[in-house]
């Protein structure tokens, strides 16, 4: 999962999505973490999280769940680095959308946006069918309507900086989260 800070000081965790079962999810959840992770964690950048093996079902289902999680600068899967473990309590379920039958991909990028709070709001792309990208992006501006859309199209072969920089210029957004390689076939 990555895990985010945003600058009111919530954290939040994202499930890291894929297009096969379990994984075939998007899932954002409000997350509570102990004082020392939130001081150690202080000043890092790219940050995942790796909780013990758990039913993703519950939290796809809106419980809070505690877990014994590691925590890792950079992706876990990716050569990121072990920080320490520490609990981490998934509080509460901010958005959750289900993959299957998401479609061809579109011209469009489509967003839902996330009220995460008065003051905070998220747009989180919608997955598409292949070539796709998974995104996760702080509103500067507080906008209106469930959903907000860019004219994109996926470079072949990708240039991240270049797709983030084009997102962040339409929605007038800061990037938290951008993923691409798990959705290019």
């Amino acid at each position: 999962m990555a895990l985010l800070q945003l600058p009111s000081g919530t954290w939040l965790a994202y499930h890291m999505a894929l297009y096969h079962y379990p994984h075939n999810v998007q899932l954002l959840y409000e997350v509570s973490l102990t004082e020392s992770a939130q001081r150690a964690l202080k000043g890092k950048s790219t940050l995942t999280i790796l909780p013990e093996t758990f039913a993703l079902q519950q939290l796809m289902q809106g419980h809070t769940l505690s877990l014994h999680t590691t925590f890792y600068e950079g992706h876990f899967e990716r050569g990121g680095k072990s920080l320490f473990a520490d609990e981490v309590i998934f509080t509460t379920q901010l958005y959750y959308r289900d993959l299957r039958g998401q479609g061809n991909h579109s011209a469009n990028a489509v967003f839902d946006r996330v009220a995460i709070n008065d003051h905070e709001q998220l747009a989180i792309h919608q997955i598409t069918g292949a070539p796709s990208f998974d995104s996760i992006h702080l509103l500067h501006q507080p906008k209106t309507g469930s959903k907000l859309k860019c004219h994109f199209k996926i470079q072949e072969p990708p240039v991240k900086a270049s797709m983030i920089s084009t997102l962040e210029q339409c929605l007038n957004s800061e990037s938290l989260y951008f993923e691409w390689q798990d959705f290019v076939q």
